[in-house]
Parts: structure tokens; sequence; C-alpha cells
């Protein structure tokens, strides 16, 4: 697990500078239900990640709620609900964003979730969409697949974080193709 690890943390690392800003499809880590091993890996890690929800969420969830009760106990807030605060930020480092985001990086809009949907916002006005469950193994959402502006970030289809840039040139190889009626 140890080499596991130190492996995907150095292929980060490679291309993440600590300035950058990474946005993460979710399933960081598995078997960590203190978030003990997940602390100890984000402080390793550069750049300031921003984080979809996975499926896979022991870690994560465990340091989400840790963020969530410290929150709820700054602001007096009623714990008795069960809700949860999007974003919330661990140690300035990690953001949670909940299971779906929309947004923009440079002028294109995108919108990302964890599970790979076929329509999502603005889609017939060029947006773009991520992903990351996929493990590459549905072939339309590969970078290879020139329908739909749709790509799967995982480390199985990737091997590594992907630029933006990078992402953009993947996209720009694709064509629109309207699946419902938003054509």
């Amino acid at each position: 697990m140890q080499e596991h690890d130190d492996t995907l943390i150095e292929r980060w690392n490679e291309i993440v500078n600590y300035n950058d800003v990474v946005l993460h499809l979710g399933d960081f880590i598995l078997y960590d239900p203190e978030a003990e091993r997940l602390k100890i890996i984000l402080r390793k890690l550069k750049g300031k990640i921003y984080y979809v929800w996975g499926n896979h969420n022991s870690g994560t969830k465990a340091l989400y709620q840790e963020v969530l009760s410290e929150t709820k106990r700054e602001n007096q807030w009623d714990d008795s609900n069960n809700m949860e605060i999007y974003p919330l930020t661990w140690n300035n480092k990690l953001t949670f964003l909940g299971n779906y985001i929309d947004g923009h990086i440079n002028k294109t809009l995108f919108s990302a979730c964890h599970y790979p949907v076929r329509s999502w916002n603005q889609m017939q006005s060029a947006a773009v969409f991520m992903c990351g469950h996929c493990h590459g193994n549905d072939k339309e959402l590969n970078k290879d697949y020139s329908v739909h502006k749709r790509l799967d970030f995982s480390i199985d289809n990737f091997g590594r974080p992907v630029s933006f840039e990078d992402a953009m040139k993947m996209y720009d190889l694709k064509k629109f193709q309207g699946i419902d009626h938003h054509v």
C-alpha cells in the first residue's frame, strides 16, 4: 500500500505545482476510516484540491465529517439535523464541493461529477463534462472517442493528473452530438 501511495504522490507532484488548483473527481482513498492516511498524503501533495464525492469515500468522508463538526461548533449550529454544507475546506488544502459542480475555467463552461452522465448543463453550448468513475472501461468516455465532449479522468485512464490545457486539446478533437432535444 505504501509503495502504491508513494508512486501516485510522485506522479501527482511531477505535474502539479504548489499554486495549482486541482479538481479531483472522487475516489481519493480506500480503507482509511479515521482519515489518518489521507491527512499524511494531503500534506505531501502539491496544489490546492477541490473534491467531488466519489463512491469510495472512507477517509474523505471521515475528514469531511471532522471539518463539518468543527464548523457547526464554531458557528453554534444545531448538530442534530445531519445537514451537509458545501464548500468546506480542510487546512486550506482540500475543499469539499459535493456531488456535482458547474463552473468556468478560462471561459470554458464545465460540469463535473464522479459518475458519468449523458446530458449535462449547457452541453449544447460547448460545455464539457468531466468524470472519474469508469477507470477507462467506458469507451465513450476515453480521449480517442470522437463523439460527445465527455472524458473520464480516472487515474486508470491517464495514470496521472491532467492539466486543463491538455484536457481542452482532447475536447477540441471531439465533436458535439446531442442525444436529446438539447441540440
